[in-house]
């Protein structure tokens, strides 16, 4: 299951555009982007889309999911929430999600290039990364073998810094990690936050670089963003509060 947790943060100006849907230079917006990079033949994993109940959101969005003949389900959320992991788990709990079910999130900034997805890891957890800065989801350090070793939003620990886009063994591990980090009075329910969660229980997590620039994707079918744009679309990835 995909999922990407779009929630505003409280108290965001009305008047800038969301991130997801801004776009380099007058070019196609995040959300364009990601949804002309999946792929267009053949069923590859349910998409569910999270955003704040806003007049005209989900109407915005039925509407670029049709301009690419994308499915998806989309959940909509009455208040903004603590970090993309709680976006996630309210998300899950409303469509009923299977327990089974592999789990990939994705931040904004992991909108702009998809064209693929990671590969089923065999490990726990995977993370993306991207070199000397590129992406802007934090610092990462790991081992030769790729192997996962620490997380730090603000500490420099190398040259890889996340992209946002975060896989799970299960929908079950995810739920299970963020329940213990919760009891633990944790007030930050990033993916971030539960990564580093998982680290300190011992759990076997990964990391790859993206590649530099992807390419590949799907025509797009509009110049973004259309004539009428919601205000208040509430989308900043999960980074609520």
């Amino acid at each position: 299951m995909i999922v990407v947790p779009a929630v505003g943060r409280p108290g965001r100006n009305d008047e800038i555009p969301p991130e997801w849907l801004r776009g380099a230079e007058g070019g196609p917006s995040l959300l364009d982007r990601f949804l002309a990079g999946l792929p267009d033949s053949g069923p590859t994993s349910s998409l569910l889309i999270i955003h704040l109940d806003r007049p005209g959101v989900a109407e915005f969005l039925h509407g670029r999911l049709a301009a690419y003949g994308t499915a998806a389900e989309l959940v909509a959320l009455s208040r903004p929430t603590r970090g993309e992991a709680e976006t996630v788990r309210l998300g899950l709990g409303a469509i009923g999600a299977p327990v089974e079910a592999p789990l990939t999130v994705l931040g904004a900034e992991a909108l702009a290039d998809l064209c693929h997805l990671p590969p089923v890891p065999g490990a726990d957890g995977w993370l993306e990364c991207g070199e000397n800065g590129r992406p802007f989801r934090g610092f990462v350090q790991g081992d030769a073998v790729g192997r996962l070793e620490e997380l730090s939003e603000q500490r420099g620990l190398s040259r890889l810094c996340g992209t946002g886009l975060y896989r799970l063994r299960s929908v079950a591990l995810f739920r299970q990690v963020l329940n213990r980090l919760e009891r633990r009075g944790g007030q930050d329910l990033s993916m971030a936050a539960l990564f580093r969660q998982m680290l300190a229980e011992g759990h076997d997590l990964r990391y790859a670089t993206a590649p530099a620039r992807l390419a590949g994707v799907r025509p797009v079918p509009s110049v973004m963003p259309p004539p009428a744009v919601p205000r208040r679309l509430g989308l900043m990835a999960g980074l609520a509060g």
